[in-house]
């Protein structure tokens, strides 16, 4: 059993192609799966062109706070039905044998798994640190995404990263892998990273000397906006 996590922005295309590649997961697959949609406060609420069968969460944030993908991340993480999450962002594709291959891993609940990542063109790229998969526990145990990077883009990810690191085995997946539709970045957002940086430095020196803590999490208002269940109940 396996939830996967996808948080988005004004992401229709990303969208898209995320819905044509599950439309082709078998069924029997489709029943161990629990889909988990956050739209981090588009524009406009996605009107989700599903005509198969799936389990599928959909939630939106309604508080328009510039780059909250960590709170949308810990909503996804909140609303996980299974003990493993497969978390990734939205312009990055889990093809269905790569699913599978997922769904039978043996895992280790102290181990945290990272993948093998091709761009569209199949040029290899490096694994991503915002694609991993872990235990629901785990990932709280940490305290999650710290949402004091919201705001301002970029290092939420370098920061959760470092603490599973410290914290955790973990261990590079060669035979899964993720294709990363490169077409899909958006460049007309502001991607200033310098407050950010300062952010994460300051971070990592707490962690150095054990006085790291993840404050508040979920600083937002947030709806349920569909819920499918039209796999079976996993």
């Amino acid at each position: 059993m396996l939830t996967i996590l996808y948080s988005y922005y004004n992401s229709s295309e990303a969208l898209g192609i995320q819905i044509n590649n599950w439309s082709q997961y078998p069924i029997e697959l489709m029943k161990k799966l629990h889909f988990i949609l956050i739209d981090d406060c588009s524009d406009n609420i996605a009107d989700l062109a599903i005509n198969f069968p799936i389990n599928l969460t959909q939630l939106r944030i309604t508080d328009n706070i510039p780059w909250n993908q960590p709170g949308a991340k810990n909503l996804g993480f909140k609303f996980a039905k299974t003990d493993w999450v497969f978390n990734s962002d939205i312009d990055h594709v889990l093809k269905p044998e790569m699913c599978e291959k997922l769904v039978e891993l043996k895992k280790d609940k102290g181990t945290v798994y990272y993948f093998s990542r091709f761009s569209d063109k199949g040029e290899s790229r490096n694994s991503h640190p915002n694609s991993f998969l872990i235990h629901k526990d785990v990932f709280w145990e940490l305290g999650g995404y710290d949402e004091d990077f919201c705001g301002h883009y970029g290092y939420d990810d370098i920061l959760l990263k470092t603490m599973i690191q410290s914290q955790c085995k973990t261990e590079h997946l060669n035979s899964i892998n993720l294709i990363n539709y490169t077409s899909l970045f958006s460049s007309d957002l502001d991607r200033n990273r310098r407050k950010n940086k300062r952010l994460l430095k300051r971070k990592k020196k707490q962690l150095q000397k054990g006085k790291y803590q993840n404050k508040k999490i979920l600083r937002f208002n947030w709806e349920v906006v569909k819920n499918l269940n039209t796999a079976s109940h996993i």
